[in-house]
């Protein structure tokens, strides 16, 4: 038996001297006896205690203790919620890691992970896995011949031709704006504006309008005067009527890209006014794609 508390030793002691072991006399002779091995195991246990209680050790309780890490925790502030979610998380986590579980953990990491050969299980170490992409890259080299790749350069140039649709110009109408305008302005003043912005926009390169409108005055005291503008600036021919009767008026103008804006600009001179109308746009659509022949 080993001592393990006061109450345990005084039970021993107690034992020792009533027992039934024959004369009064012998009881000295009994507590002797009986009580070597209680107390070697007591002393077993001091030794074992003096061991691990290092003054490292011991120093560091009293630090803890006169920290008063307990109460220094409670004060830290936490909200009530957040508390709440960390009680519940806690006693989820708690609930779920069973004993079991930790059990099979401790079997897992002390027997298992420690001789697993992790390099033998990658994928891309594997003999068999390996084999099979080198025939499939084989087979797909085998198919992808010159000839098709010959093919597929030709077509790559084919898409590039396909954004080189473009308009030229010609007598088809492609936009109109008929109603009458005038002007009493001794400076041009912007009348009208059509937008070039056929779609699909990204297969139009730079094309050439013909733009054409009508223009007459009312008097020969003055004239009455109109021109094309791109984008706010003057590019066509000024024209310019005297007197009543309408001139219709054309002109071509390359290089209109996609936003530019086409623009009739009007004026008259002394006590004249300026009239427009049937400002239209004509062109035909083209492409530089080669055509078949027989």
């Amino acid at each position: 038996m080993r001592i393990t508390s006061p109450a345990v030793t005084i039970k021993d002691i107690w034992d020792a001297l009533t027992a039934d072991y024959g004369a009064a006399g012998t009881y000295g002779l009994l507590v002797e006896t009986n009580l070597d091995a209680p107390v070697s195991g007591a002393k077993a246990d001091l030794t074992t205690l003096e061991t691990r209680l290092s003054a490292a050790r011991a120093t560091a309780l009293d630090e803890l203790l006169a920290a008063n890490l307990p109460a220094d925790i409670a004060a830290i502030p936490i909200a009530p919620a957040l508390a709440a979610s960390w009680t519940a998380a806690l006693a989820t986590a708690l609930g779920a890691y069973t004993a079991a579980k930790a059990a099979f953990l401790d079997v897992a990491i002390s027997s298992r992970l420690a001789t697993a050969a992790y390099t033998a299980e990658r994928g891309t170490d594997s003999a068999a896995l390996a084999s099979a992409w080198t025939a499939a890259l084989a087979t797909i080299l085998g198919n992808f011949s010159a000839a098709r790749i010959a093919k597929l350069d030709n077509l790559d140039g084919k898409i590039s031709e396909a954004t080189q649709w473009y308009f030229v110009a010609s007598d088809t109408l492609e936009k109109s704006s008929d109603a009458t305008t005038t002007s009493t302005s001794d400076t041009y003043e912007l009348k009208k504006t059509e937008t070039y912005n056929p779609t699909p926009t990204y297969c139009i390169a730079e094309s050439e309008l013909r733009v054409k409108f009508d223009l007459e005055g009312t008097s020969t005291a003055g004239s009455a005067f109109g021109r094309i503008y791109i984008n706010g600036v003057a590019v066509g021919i000024e024209r310019e009527v005297v007197g009543a009767g309408w001139t219709t008026f054309s002109e071509d103008f390359p290089g209109i890209a996609i936003g530019d804006t086409i623009e009739l600009w009007q004026k008259r001179s002394s006590s004249d006014t300026s009239y427009a109308k049937n400002f239209r746009i004509y062109a035909d659509i083209k492409s530089s794609f080669t055509q078949p022949s027989w």
